[in-house]
């Protein structure tokens, strides 16, 4: 195994090296020197990988030493994981976690808190919600449209929760006729022509989009949960996404990208993926890449003293009950089995928790009520997850 160190210094130092020790249960592991703005390679005979079931990670400490004097030193930590396609027996497209197939799954999670909105009210609060899905079964979350603070993707690291990230969007919410085209109709639209649909006309709001894309990979890359990329979503200010997927690939191959959730898919990238509510559906096989249910499910239930507001809530169906919430479910993950066995190979519920207005999370709003059966989910999560291709 191979671990690749690149330190900066804040000013530029003459006459220093960087000391790399790897660490497990305090111990050594191995060490090696090098030059700070320059790679340095640390080489050990094997390492023990990480995943949602043995989130293993690894001490690193990075001291700084000039002429013979330590003047700084930071501690962190690493875990080695592989994430990538390969097709099974039957030639389709399945994920693979350190070479083992793994089906993802998991909740839509747009991080949002009554008190707080995009601000948890503790890190307790932070770190809830993750083992609020590992309990449940979950391997996997879907960051939508926001990037959290760093502890968010410590806690994921150390629970061994997979994290989908998306790039918040940019431009407009393309106009009702354009989502359309894409939600009802599974049109095929070109995003490098019409920008005005998009709000991306103007070129500096192309190129900031790229420049804060690069700095949430820069500073999100050493976090082993994040193992998808996810630019765009719902067309809302896509452009270009061919060139973009291509580019976000090229900077991080060690990840996946889903370049376009949901539609407007330009053909590339590692993953094909389609949003349909209530759903479930199974996307279009494809040769090269796999194909994924990015968004589905929606369905909401009222639960009195535990709403932001009355009236105007929104769901994709309604029910009254928490069993026939649960009964509801269960038979979605039914189908998600039987999709799985065709070739899906990840399926991402909305949502984690009610979000304001909308009320179709697992959880309420105040996170206070968990609306299914748990028992009942948990063991069909299990089956989901861990069910043979």
């Amino acid at each position: 195994a191979r671990l690749e160190v690149q330190v900066s210094l804040s000013n530029e130092l003459d006459e220093h090296f960087i000391q790399i020790q790897l660490k497990e249960n305090g111990g050594l592991v191995a060490e090696t020197s090098g030059q700070a703005e320059q790679s340095i390679h640390l080489e050990f005979p094997a390492a023990r990988l990480w995943s949602p079931d043995d989130p293993y990670l690894y001490d690193v400490k990075i001291t700084l030493i000039h002429k013979n004097q330590i003047l700084d030193t930071v501690d962190s930590y690493c875990g080695f994981r592989e994430i990538r396609l390969k097709p099974d027996d039957h030639g389709v497209q399945r994920i693979y976690l350190n070479n083992n197939p793994i089906f993802q799954y998991g909740p839509l999670d747009q991080g949002y808190w009554p008190d707080g909105l995009y601000t948890a009210p503790t890190d307790e609060a932070l770190r809830y919600d993750i083992e609020f899905c590992k309990s449940l079964g979950m391997n996997m979350i879907r960051k939508h449209i926001k990037v959290e603070p760093a502890r968010w993707y410590y806690h994921c690291d150390r629970l061994g929760m997979l994290v989908w990230q998306d790039m918040p969007c940019g431009g407009i919410v393309p106009h009702q006729f354009v989502l359309g085209l894409g939600f009802l109709l599974n049109l095929k639209v070109r995003d490098d022509r019409r920008l005005q649909w998009f709000g991306r006309e103007d070129p500096q709001v192309r190129e900031n989009f790229k420049r804060e894309l690069q700095l949430m990979m820069t500073h999100l890359h050493n976090h082993p949960s994040i193992v998808v990329w996810v630019p765009f979503n719902e067309s809302w200010g896509q452009f270009n996404a061919k060139v973009i997927g291509d580019w976000v690939k090229a900077q991080d191959p060690s990840r996946l990208v889903d370049v376009a959730s949901g539609w407007f898919d330009q053909g590339n990238g590692d993953i094909y993926s389609i949003h349909r509510y209530v759903g479930p559906a199974m996307p279009r096989l494809e040769n090269e890449r796999a194909v994924a249910l990015s968004e589905f499910g929606g369905i909401g239930l009222k639960v009195k003293g535990h709403l932001w507001q009355e009236e105007k809530l929104f769901v994709y169906r309604m029910v009254k009950t928490s069993a026939e919430l649960t009964e509801w479910y269960l038979k979605l993950m039914d189908k998600l089995i039987t999709m799985k066995e065709r070739g899906l190979v990840a399926a991402i519920y909305t949502e984690i928790c009610d979000v304001e207005y909308e009320i179709n999370g697992y959880l309420t709003y105040d996170r206070e009520v968990v609306k299914m059966d748990r028992e009942l989910i948990r063991t069909a999560h299990h089956k989901l997850t861990t069910s043979e291709e």
